[in-house]
């Protein structure tokens, strides 16, 4: 009860807060909290059996996880220690602003580059969704195998960055609907090749976060219309995880989650991904308290597969032998973006990756939005991304991070060659 009536109290004040507000970067930030405080109320529902309790200090400390380090950042842009003159991305240097045409021309380029390697790729190492028929193992060992290293990777970043641009345009009413459409097909296509949920949701919730942001809709309209779209992505989320399961078992998310009542099993995927990892988070930080050690998961998470392929170590399907385990409730095991951190340096980390995080968004993003570049815009989408999955990954510490900065960089050369042609 004391986790709920904290996450009540933020929710009001960070209501509140997001409504007085003028500034973007603290209604952003003021959203991170409400999503965080929401979520934390649904964990403390305990409809899992695998759930454990939390102590008087831990209920309070994970209340307070995102909404101290915010205020202390609101409170430094309200005095302008953090303003218009704060160190800014190289992504956004001076030059002349492209137009529509030019956008569009580095959109192409850096598609058909991502394309040919994903094409490239399935050529040389197999679809994975051609192993359906091989069983849950082989199909997750395909789908998680290296592929073509750092490309294969770097290409999925790249397709992110020209579907995040599209929508962009396509909410600004600069590109046309049939267009639209064929980014989306092709980001449906893509997903069912390589059958991976993940990336579903990622590329279906970016069209919702790019409306969201860049539609001149009132805000409750923005919430009425991606309410519906929203509920079906997850929906469609939890027939996947069902049909992936089932390849080799009879198999139900309710006896595998252990929940204490029967609920329909797109709710129990959600609960299981999005809001169970609350509770691994706390585990995390428990074993570093046992331990009082640090446990170097956060270095070796950055990339466990490059640091495989460095060490020679196999993929086994679930783990690279220790580098990317950590300490979970029965088989969910992901232990939000701050897991690695609690595991390393206890509530002392989690508090500071917090901080840092949240302190980027008025540091990167310090103009108002409508002014912002177009290499930003993609960039403001993908923070949302990382603040909305908050509870399941890590989008920043990691080479992901890394790789989508790369598309980000290479897009944005592609618009300095366009514009320097006309």
């Amino acid at each position: 009860m004391i986790t709920i009536s904290i996450s009540l109290l933020l929710i009001l004040l960070s209501s509140i807060g997001y409504f007085l507000s003028r500034q973007f970067q603290i209604k952003f930030i003021l959203l991170i909290n409400l999503l965080w405080s929401a979520f934390l109320i649904v964990n403390r529902l305990k409809l899992s059996g695998l759930q454990i309790d939390w102590t008087f200090n831990e209920q309070v400390l994970i209340s307070f996880l995102i909404f101290l380090p915010s205020l202390l950042v609101i409170l430094l842009l309200k005095i302008s220690l953090v303003n218009n003159n704060s160190i800014k991305s190289h992504i956004d240097s001076n030059f002349m602003e492209p137009n529509s045409n030019e956008i569009k021309k580095s959109i192409f380029v850096l598609l058909m580059l991502s394309v040919s390697i994903f094409i490239i790729d399935f050529f040389i190492y197999g679809v994975p969704i051609f192993q359906l028929n091989a069983g849950t193992d082989a199909l997750n060992n395909n789908r998680l195998a290296y592929r073509i290293p750092i490309l294969f990777s770097w290409a999925y970043y790249a397709f992110l960055t020209c579907l995040i641009a599209s929508c962009i345009l396509f909410f600004k009413g600069i590109l046309n609907l049939k267009i639209f459409i064929l980014f989306l097909f092709m980001a449906l296509l893509l997903t069912t090749l390589h059958f991976a949920r993940g990336f579903f949701v990622t590329f279906f919730c970016v069209p919702l976060i790019s409306y969201f942001l860049y539609s001149p809709s009132t805000p409750i309209i923005k919430i009425l219309r991606t309410f519906l779209p929203l509920l079906l992505i997850f929906f469609l989320f939890s027939i996947l995880g069902d049909l992936r399961q089932n390849l080799d078992e009879s198999f139900n998310i309710n006896d595998y989650g252990k929940f204490v009542i029967e609920i329909p099993s797109h709710l129990a995927w959600i609960y299981g991904y999005l809001f169970i990892n609350f509770d691994n988070l706390i585990l995390c930080i428990r074993d570093f308290e046992i331990r009082d050690a640090i446990g170097y998961k956060t270095i070796q998470n950055i990339s466990p597969a490059l640091i495989g392929t460095i060490t020679g170590q196999e993929y086994d399907g679930e783990s690279l032998f220790g580098i990317q385990t950590l300490p979970y409730i029965g088989r969910f095991n992901l232990p939000t973006s701050l897991g690695t951190f609690g595991y390393d340096f206890g509530w002392f980390g989690v508090y500071l990756y917090s901080l840092s995080s949240i302190m980027l968004v008025p540091i990167i993003f310090s103009k108002p939005i409508k002014e912002l570049s177009i290499t930003l815009k993609i960039l403001l989408v993908y923070f949302s991304l990382a603040f909305v999955f908050i509870t399941t990954t890590n989008y920043f510490f990691t080479s992901r991070f890394i790789l989508f900065i790369f598309a980000l960089i290479m897009f944005k050369s592609l618009l300095i060659i366009f514009t320097k042609k006309k």
